[in-house]
């Protein structure tokens, strides 16, 4: 489960209240140049790993993260609407079948 525990570091980095929207964006701009120079055939190990990582972390954004499991409420990250945006697009780069 190291995608899921990378993807809650992420968005718990993503809680940050002093980060502005395009800080919290920005650093997913080398991961969609990195899947766009792509080519077709087996998927290396590091882009299916980013691409789970990338799952988590947009459910994360969606639902809220805790940073104490089974305890209290989930914080929801301040750009949360874009950070789903722009993981939503990364990975479209990827499998285009998601939207």
């Amino acid at each position: 489960m190291e995608d899921d525990r990378l993807g809650l570091a992420i968005a718990l980095t993503l809680t940050r209240p002093e980060l502005t929207e395009q800080q919290a964006v920005d650093w997913l701009k080398p991961i969609a140049e990195e899947f766009a120079a792509g080519q077709p055939g087996p998927v290396p190990a590091q882009a299916s790993n980013t691409m789970r990582t990338l799952r988590v972390l947009y459910l994360l954004a969606d639902r809220g993260v805790r940073p104490h499991p089974y305890d209290g409420d989930p914080l929801t990250p301040p750009h949360a609407g874009a950070v789903r945006e722009a993981v939503a697009a990364v990975l479209a780069i990827a499998s285009p079948y998601a939207g």
